[in-house]
């Protein structure tokens, strides 16, 4: 490694300063002038010390004339020494400097300053120009004062060219992991994070200040063991390190997709790591509604056969239940079996409506004319059990909806189960206090939208992913089958439409069906007239409980 041009320079100036301070004393001892030996010898010493050196050194007066012109110099700049001693460097050197001066401020600086380092752009002999590094310091006799100065001189035009690729990938690279859609980090040998650009911290909610000083903090909490303790396997083992895991707390998560890879040393450790950060949320949730939608359908593909299967002889079964029935009826010491009869056939009943249930999670589409939405809500509240309607009030807000491509038999079997559900989610301790309110209109792309929300008791966060699996249910055993709102979805699904669920534990949810507009031939879809009476009738009708 060569040391800094300024002590280069600052020695080579003390060697020559060495030299005159010399001559000077040999000068006042001899009268005035020197011993010929002793001059001899001092520019033997300068002329070695300035031919020894790889770098171009110029030595001037203090009138700037040139004295010094070592073979360095020969070569940086095309003149020979005989062509440039007792010239002036302004003549010799066309020089540009960044701020716009020239030769002349650099001799108004070293003026001043007496010691100058400065970058410059200087021109050889043959016309063409470089990139020079110019090192000046000033020489002085045994009295402190100036005598002359000399320069180190330098070409670094590749050097500049070298730098200005570094710059240039460097802006590159941080525009690419700027613009980057996944986070990208890199780590050190303990694991520590060096770097991280905006979009990790977009996705894990943390500036990089905090995620630098401990970045298994933006992992949920769920995770964090896991993910520290294969992470230090992977790094031991020099391998790479790949993890599906979660940032954030509580139920706001983002699942991300981390894939790190290990950079090696000299020696073959671990000296650090890079790695990328994809977020993966949407994809789990298509992931989860594909895998339902499959089972929706091998459900849908068994409850068809089963359906039939079952049915005949549920027929003969209920048929057979009636004839008892009828036959003990009033007869007291057969009491006992007309009370058996009669539980009999209510679960008859029940396995008979399990099976209708079955048979809709894959039904088919059916004669679909345009229905209209408002009609299907007080269609489907004529058959919610009056005890049920008895559990809460009810606030009807039926604004104008499009038409829809739907039976009355599937848009009603829908709302059916959805109503039921929401005077069901109101809590025994309430029950009568309750509200559920139904909801048309008319969504900013045309689709229809029906909403059933409640005050009722919420679904766990936990659970929300699974609502619309078959059988599964949060009621206790006896209460439900699990199938209501799987039949809903299946049927939604069938119509080509969408259902959300907006739900907080002990606040209550609100369920969302938007279908599309029914294509009505020659005209563009319109919402269809109210239904009978509706215009008699006050636009929200609160039902008492």
């Amino acid at each position: 490694m060569s040391l800094p041009s300024l002590v280069v320079v600052a020695i080579v100036a003390s060697v020559a300063g060495a030299a005159a301070a010399r001559l000077a004393r040999a000068r006042r001892r001899r009268g005035g002038e020197p011993e010929p030996r002793d001059a001899e010898a001092g520019r033997a010493f300068q002329a070695l010390a300035l031919s020894r050196l790889g770098e171009a050194v110029v030595g001037v007066d203090t009138s700037f004339a040139i004295r010094a012109w070592n073979q360095a110099a020969e070569r940086l700049y095309g003149w020979t020494a005989a062509e440039v001693v007792g010239r002036s460097v302004h003549d010799v050197f066309p020089t540009e400097t960044p701020d716009g001066g020239g030769t002349r401020e650099i001799a108004e600086r070293l003026a001043a300053l007496r010691q100058v380092h400065t970058a410059a752009r200087r021109r050889r002999k043959d016309g063409t120009w470089f990139d020079a590094e110019i090192s000046i310091a000033a020489v002085e006799d045994g009295r402190g004062r100036v005598t002359g100065w000399v320069g180190i001189h330098r070409d670094v035009t590749e050097q500049k060219r070298r730098e200005e690729a570094i710059r240039a990938a460097e802006a590159k690279i941080d525009l690419l992991t700027s613009v980057a859609p996944a986070g990208i980090f890199q780590t050190d040998g303990r694991g520590s994070l060096t770097f991280v650009n905006d979009q990790l911290c977009a996705l894990t909610g943390l500036p990089p200040e905090r995620l630098r000083r401990g970045w298994l903090r933006a992992i949920h909490r769920g995770d964090r063991a896991r993910v520290a303790r294969e992470w230090k396997e992977a790094w031991a083992q020099g391998r790479a390190f790949r993890a599906e895991l979660r940032f954030g707390r509580g139920d706001d998560v983002t699942w991300v997709y981390v894939c790190a890879m290990p950079l090696r040393n000299a020696e073959g450790g671990t000296r650090g790591g890079v790695g990328v950060v994809t977020d993966v949320t949407e994809a789990r949730r298509v992931k989860e509604r594909l895998a339902c939608a499959e089972r929706l359908a091998s459900l849908g593909t068994l409850s068809s056969g089963m359906a039939h299967e079952v049915n005949n002889p549920l027929a003969s079964v209920m048929a057979n239940l009636s004839f008892i029935a009828a036959e003990v009826q009033g007869r007291d010491e057969l009491a006992d079996a007309a009370d058996a009869a009669r539980e009999a056939q209510g679960a008859a009943a029940r396995v008979a409506r399990i099976v209708r249930e079955l048979q809709a999670v894959a039904g088919p589409r059916g004669e679909a004319g345009p229905l209209d939405l408002r009609a299907a809500v007080h269609g489907a509240l004529e058959i919610v059990p009056e005890a049920l309607k008895r559990r809460a009030g009810l606030a009807l807000d039926l604004g104008e909806v499009p038409p829809v491509a739907a039976s009355e038999q599937q848009a009603e079997r829908i709302l059916y189960h959805l109503l039921a559900n929401a005077f069901q989610a109101i809590p025994d301790e309430r029950a009568g206090r309750g509200e559920v309110r139904a909801r048309t209109r008319t969504a900013p792309d045309g689709r229809a939208v029906v909403e059933i929300e409640d005050d009722g008791r919420g679904i766990a966060a936990e659970h929300l992913h699974r609502i619309f699996d078959p059988f599964f249910t949060t009621r206790a055993v006896g209460q439900g089958t699990g199938l209501g709102l799987s039949v809903c979805h299946g049927l939604v699904r069938v119509l080509e439409g969408e259902m959300e669920v907006e739900s907080r534990l002990g606040k209550g949810s609100t369920f969302r069906v938007v279908l599309p507009a029914a294509a009505v031939p020659g005209e563009e879809p319109a919402a269809a007239p109210a239904p009978a009476g509706a215009d008699a009738a006050p636009p929200a009708v609160e039902w008492a409980a």
